[in-house]
């Protein structure tokens, strides 16, 4: 994510949990407010888009999933801003099945959001929705109103549990197109953001980097939200998934700060990679191959 050490504001990590303590910091990027937050079961990254194309999305590493709404074009520049922090959640379908994600307030200045389009999917088709303006029909979700609120919700296209986006209006009115600010032109919202993807299984402190590592928290805080046992993220929120040879260049750069479950870790994630059948990207997969066996030669070095 570019430029995001230089911007990260780190808050203060909050209990204790089998996953590591709570991990929460905003990163803002010239429009986009970003929150960032990762406790037990939920991860999740919140952007709040600023400006005449505002929008709201939130992608889970889990699954390299995400849910997004986006507005349309506006006369008037709309602004964010945050009330308190985003909390995690953990609830259930209709079907009871489990859904981990965040709920948070945000207040909106501007005259109206109106709905443009909501996509709720893989990580990809949000990027490329908002790249391309189109997304695959059968992704498509149908809102639902319950007095102040619209919800769009889906299940995903094999049957699993999938995703949800609920929008609480607090504060101004809803419409069934838009909703309209009060009489102080602001509009307060209560965002929940949900998935049904597996859980990670994430990695910090003493699990991810040793004692030569630098306290830098900026940089530890990103790292560590991007850092699973499954897969080390390429990035957030349009990378929410990794790249072999990528994560092994990142790994053997690393090393020498890594803890050795991390840098196991991101082998392993590779090496499951490499050992799916051969694809058209077979050559790739070969370098991916002989990248990785020096880099276990060097673990094997660096722990005699």
């Amino acid at each position: 994510m570019t430029g995001v050490l230089l911007a990260t504001a780190a808050l203060p990590a909050v209990g204790d949990s089998d996953s590591g303590p709570r991990l929460s910091f905003d990163v803002n990027e010239g429009p986009n407010l970003n929150s960032f937050l990762r406790e037990g079961p939920v991860a999740a990254h919140l952007l709040l888009r600023a400006g005449l194309d505002p929008r709201v999305l939130v992608a889970f590493p889990a699954g390299n999933s995400g849910v997004g709404l986006w507005f349309s074009h506006g006369a008037e520049p709309v602004s964010w801003a945050l009330q308190g922090r985003p909390q995690p959640l953990t609830t259930q379908d209709a079907r009871g099945r489990p859904l981990y994600g965040m709920t948070l307030e945000a207040i909106a200045t501007g005259a109206e959001l109106r709905f443009k389009q909501a996509v709720l999917s893989s990580v990809r088709v949000l990027r490329d929705y908002q790249a391309l303006g189109t997304f695959p029909a059968e992704v498509a979700a149908r809102p639902t109103t319950h007095g102040s609120t619209i919800t769009w919700a889906r299940d995903r296209l094999d049957g699993a549990a999938g995703y949800r986006l609920s929008i609480e209006v607090i504060h101004g009115a809803l419409h069934a197109d838009r909703v309209t600010a009060g009489r102080d032109g602001k509009i307060d919202l209560k965002i929940t953001a949900l998935s049904g993807e597996v859980p990670l299984t994430p990695l910090w402190g003493a699990h991810l980097l040793n004692e030569r590592a630098q306290p830098d928290a900026a940089a530890r805080n990103v790292l560590t939200f991007l850092s699973y046992q499954e897969k080390f993220l390429a990035g957030s929120w349009r990378f929410n998934t990794y790249f072999g040879r990528d994560t092994l260049m990142s790994v053997r750069l690393l090393m020498p700060v890594l803890a050795p479950e991390a840098v196991e870790a991101g082998l392993g994630a590779v090496l499951t990679l490499s050992a799916s059948p051969p694809t058209p990207r077979s050559t790739a997969t070969r370098a991916t191959r002989v990248i990785s066996s020096k880099l276990r030669s060097s673990l094997r070095s660096r722990n005699r």
